[in-house]
């Protein structure tokens, strides 16, 4: 072979390890941009530091931190330590929330989830997922206890000089929005609680207010007989949820499967009785399963 050809030969050697070299290169920072590494989930989190970070809230009986000790107590934290010990974790409170801000919150990783049962609106499903329901809320008016314009007819409500009081992102705008267009709104603003709606009512700034009974019967002790449960029908019945993470449907199906567990085992009937009163009943999801005799207990 001749010099040149020999020359010519070790050039395209060179140019072929080059260009295959250059493309092996190329094809690895494509599949680095087409393969983004898998991102750590909520619940591997959770599981990996043992710890679930609750957001909050101080309406009693549903919850209740006390200021001096930090416990937290009623329906929400039992149940949720139950959850927690079911599922090998442990419960961090970790901040009260607001109605307003709760969703961006729990987006923004503030807290895991937010433990306390609220209700299944659509609104909320947009932004969050939502457990199973473990329960339902029936709804009513509530008037001061002298205002009979409403009993059996929460229609009358319905008109500009109705005064409804209500509180952004919770059941009572969406209640004044739906069932009560034509009524005056009386709102909130975003850091107050549901049991501030029932003092506008009783201090005769609204009129009305749509609630459920636990939340009433809290205002009721502390004011006895200021305010009323309108009479008629409930307004609307609405599933009782745990608000989760969008996107999050591994951490949704622990939780889900977690609280199907505990009606299962009888828990959550339980935990009913233990919060249940003359004026407060809950209802309960019915058990999805009959025996041969068709009962389903």
């Amino acid at each position: 072979m001749k010099f040149w050809q020999i020359v010519l030969v070790l050039f395209v050697s060179v140019a072929l390890s080059f260009g295959v070299a250059t493309y092996s290169r190329e094809s690895r920072q494509n599949e680095d941009i087409r393969q983004p590494p898998i991102q750590e989930t909520r619940l591997d989190h959770i599981k990996k530091t043992g710890i679930l970070r609750c957001g909050y809230i101080n309406e009693p009986p549903f919850e209740l931190k006390d200021l001096n000790t930090g416990k937290m107590t009623g329906l929400g934290p039992d149940l949720m330590e139950e959850i927690a010990k079911q599922l090998s974790i442990k419960i961090d409170w970790v901040g009260e929330v607001s109605y307003g801000q709760m969703l961006t919150d729990l987006s923004l990783n503030k807290y895991d989830m937010i433990c306390a049962p609220f209700y299944a609106l659509p609104a909320r499903s947009r932004e969050a997922n939502l457990s199973v329901p473990f329960y339902y809320f029936p709804a009513y008016l509530y008037a001061r206890s002298e205002d009979v314009r409403f009993d059996n007819h929460s229609e009358n409500a319905n008109a500009p000089d109705i005064k409804i009081a209500v509180l952004d992102g919770s059941f009572s705008s969406m209640a004044a929005s739906q069932k009560f267009p034509k009524a005056t709104r009386v709102t909130l603003p975003e850091s107050s609680g549901v049991p501030e709606l029932f003092v506008e009512v009783g201090a005769g700034k609204a009129d009305v207010v749509a609630g459920d009974p636990a939340s009433f019967a809290n205002y009721d002790k502390n004011n006895p007989g200021n305010l009323r449960q309108v009479l008629g029908a409930p307004l609307q019945v609405m599933p009782g949820v745990f608000i989760l993470p969008a996107k999050e449907q591994d951490f949704k199906n622990a939780i889900d499967t977690t609280l199907a567990y505990l009606q299962g085992t009888g828990f959550i009937h339980e935990l009913y009785k233990k919060y249940e009163s003359p004026s407060v009943k809950f209802l309960e999801t019915a058990i999805p399963y009959r025996n041969d005799d068709g009962s389903n207990k």
